[in-house]
């Protein structure tokens, strides 16, 4: 790691400590000061009972594409941990992402490794990618928090993880507000993969936070399959 690399580190772990000095980590469910899930708050989460195919809203058990609309998609199949109606898991998006918490990571990277522990017909040998931001966006943020969720998910199971291999290069406007074509045409032709890379027969697990209509993860899966990835898988916290 070089100098640069390690002054950026200790800058953030310091305002990090100074962070959590000034407010303190409250539980998201209850408010009990000292953490950001509580065991009590814990224990009352539920994972989503179904998953759904992402084109057409079918549900089914795990997350892959209706014979009608698999032609459609460029991911093999969707899995989020919890619906947009759980306030828990959103409050705690919401501390990660937009108060800049980025503390929150261990708790939220612990939540979708239990998630996906639970689910069938994983492969043993997976590259885990997280979703780019862009760079004015990253420097805004100070990070990306699909990048440490993904890089938690993939310490846990041990599976190969690399965030310089997907790249934002277009800045987009937040998709939060918009509608569902509006959303396709916001992140049309944004992602690219490094030049000169191959990923032929990889099976690659994209994580993201939120998925809603999936205009974005379908867009990085595309891009993907391109330079040769054999599937693609996508695992978010939220089903918005």
């Amino acid at each position: 790691m070089c100098r640069l690399e390690i002054l950026k580190n200790k800058i953030s772990i310091l305002g990090s400590c100074f962070f959590d000095a000034i407010f303190p980590k409250r539980c998201a469910g209850c408010g009990k000061q000292g953490e950001w899930l509580c065991k009590a708050c814990s224990g009352i989460l539920f994972f989503r009972p179904q998953q759904d195919c992402l084109v057409c809203g079918q549900p089914n058990q795990d997350g892959g594409k209706c014979t009608h609309c698999a032609p459609l998609a460029h991911s093999r199949r969707v899995l989020c941990a919890f619906s947009y109606h759980q306030d828990i898991p959103v409050r705690l998006v919401k501390i990660f992402k937009y108060d800049f918490v980025r503390s929150a990571d261990q708790v939220l990277g612990t939540l979708m490794a239990d998630f996906l522990a639970r689910q069938d017909n994983i492969p043993k040998e997976l590259l885990v990618l997280p979703v780019p931001l862009h760079g004015k966006r990253h420097r805004w943020r100070g990070y990306n928090q699909s990048a440490l969720l993904a890089e938690a998910i993939a310490s846990y199971f041990g599976w190969s993880y690399d965030s310089g291999i997907l790249f934002r290069h277009k800045a987009t406007k937040p998709q939060a507000k918009m509608e569902s074509s509006a959303r396709c045409l916001n992140v049309d032709g944004c992602f690219s993969v490094r030049s000169g890379l191959n990923l032929k027969g990889l099976r690659v697990m994209l994580v993201d936070d939120v998925v809603t209509t999936g205009a974005t993860v379908e867009s990085c899966a595309l891009v993907l399959k391109r330079a040769g990835a054999k599937s693609v898988d996508v695992l978010a916290l939220i089903r918005g």
